[in-house]
């Protein structure tokens, strides 16, 4: 079901196909956005899809950490759980979803939703 749900996202972005790869990954890069993530994790009693959106940003910005940090807020009422961080010089903004709540259309909500919080002030 997973495997579907990620290959039926990938037509309804305009590839052909979009599996993952042998480590249970993909990756999208998407112009003026960054680099989207798909990765496949097994947990107690489940499989997880993390989703995860980077994209360069300045680390020596103490606001944009403190403004990244603060999206996390779990009083946000937030519509995915969302972790956000930096590393190597990228913002880093993940998602996850248990496997028996991922469709197509849900990934593109979770990376609409990433990138609306990667632009947000």
């Amino acid at each position: 079901m997973l495997e579907y749900e990620i290959a039926e996202f990938g037509r309804r972005m305009g590839l052909g196909s979009l599996s993952l790869n042998e480590r249970g990954m993909a990756q999208l890069d998407i112009s003026g956005l960054g680099s989207f993530f798909l990765e496949v994790r097994d947990g107690p009693g489940c499989r997880w899809l993390l989703m995860y959106l980077c994209a360069p940003a300045d680390g020596h910005d103490p606001a944009r950490v403190r403004r990244l940090l603060r999206m996390c807020d779990f009083r946000r009422n937030l519509p995915f759980p969302l972790a956000a961080g930096l590393y190597k010089g990228k913002s880093v903004l993940l998602s996850r979803m248990e496997e028996r709540r991922v469709t197509a259309s849900a990934i593109e909500n979770t990376l609409r939703f990433l990138a609306q919080c990667s632009g947000s002030k």
